[in-house]
């Protein structure tokens, strides 16, 4: 199997069954997640987390820090840390004058030692994923 892939998954986030975008950080290099023609509305609604599984495997517990960003038009507008001891954040970002544009997003998706980071994401408020055609790369 290869870490490199992304996709749409339900997976076991704080106890709950959660749609999003699977995504595997690799040691030492950037995961980096583009829609080069996102229609956004006015608000990023979702998540970012690390999976129960993720959570239950870490070693003592601890560790398991995953960096994620977000940029739009090459700007960075979001950025948050997801670890152990914070592995579920909401995101409800406004967006100002961009509903209906076109837009480049890209995400980025970082970690020092990956362990076992089973990281899964949102912005979209589930179903609405799928809309946007993404691609994965590791830099």
């Amino acid at each position: 199997a290869s870490w490199g892939v992304v996709g749409r998954t339900r997976m076991q986030v704080s106890g709950n069954i959660k749609e999003g975008i699977w995504a595997h950080p690799w040691t030492g290099r950037t995961l980096v997640l583009e829609a080069k023609n996102a229609v956004l509305k006015n608000r990023l609604n979702g998540y970012v987390a690390l999976t129960d599984t993720a959570i239950s495997s870490l070693k003592g517990g601890t560790g398991g820090t995953v960096r994620f960003s977000i940029y739009l038009a090459g700007n960075l507008v979001y950025k948050t840390t997801v670890s152990s001891k914070r592995p579920y954040q909401d995101i409800s970002l406004p967006l100002r004058n961009v509903s209906g544009t076109p837009l480049h997003l890209a995400v980025a998706i970082e970690a020092d030692d990956i362990q076992s980071l089973h990281f899964v994401f949102d912005l979209w408020g589930g179903s609405d994923s799928a809309k946007h055609a993404v691609s994965a790369q590791a830099r």
